[in-house]
């Protein structure tokens, strides 16, 4: 992180973990005029110490936000498609956008009464206390490789192709092929920082090194992977 910007990421209850990814604070002692944020696959709920909580929808390329200096965040931030097990959303609307979330009043002022991290997860864990059960999505997602095939994951589920793709849209907002292709990108933007494209490609499920940087640039914004890299490690650590 770079300086005056602290980020942390804490551990749900061991009830939440299939659905939870984990929840998460930053704040910024200084001005960041450009933040990014890369895609995940994930949703995100996020207290920003507005009149609403907020929620992010599936984001389908980087995005840079500004942080102002004393800004606070506290987020929750779902796995792939379990965020639609306990919020309502159109989440075929919501991929790239933030709205706020629907019957969320009284958690955003339960996170705001706080001022311990620790406090304003037990909100958070209190308001969904009621696990829910995984649909045919939720366990696709949980144990299907990057790489699988769409008619593979038809199959598996036990629903047509257009049946599938339905579903996976009105749970994520992306169709199954964007939203593996999303999540392949995070598994080579977690094995990074890296000097071998060519390896981390094939490890992580892309044809070739090609394939790997055409699909980067997308998803990041135009970057190819080292110029990602060489441009986080300008930002981790400024002049």
């Amino acid at each position: 992180m770079p300086n005056g910007l602290e980020y942390r990421e804490f551990l749900p209850a061991r009830a939440l973990r299939p659905y939870i990814e984990c929840y998460w604070a930053m704040q910024a002692r200084c001005y960041h005029p450009a933040y990014p944020v890369l895609p995940d696959g994930c949703a995100d709920l996020l207290f920003s110490g507005g009149p609403e909580l907020k929620l992010i929808g599936c984001m389908t390329v980087a995005r840079e936000f500004a942080l102002t200096r004393g800004s606070e965040l506290f987020g929750v931030r779902f796995r792939p498609a379990m965020a639609s097990l306990f919020v309502r959303a159109p989440w075929p609307r919501m991929t790239d956008q933030t709205a706020p979330a629907e019957g969320a009043k009284v958690l955003n002022e339960q996170i705001g009464a706080e001022n311990l991290t620790a406090k304003r997860i037990a909100a958070v864990e209190n308001w969904l206390r009621f696990v829910k059960d995984p649909g045919p999505v939720q366990r696709l997602l949980n144990g299907a490789a990057a790489n699988v095939r769409i008619d593979e994951l038809s199959r598996q589920a036990g629903l047509s192709t257009r049946q599938l793709r339905r579903v996976f849209l009105a749970e994520t907002g992306l169709t199954p092929k964007y939203l593996y292709r999303v999540l392949r990108f995070r598994r080579a933007i977690q094995q990074m920082p890296s000097t071998d494209f060519a390896s981390l490609a094939l490890d992580t499920g892309y044809y070739d090194q090609a394939h790997f940087i055409h699909e980067f640039r997308q998803f990041s914004g135009g970057h190819t992977p080292a110029a990602w890299q060489s441009r986080m490690a300008d930002f981790s650590n400024p002049a």
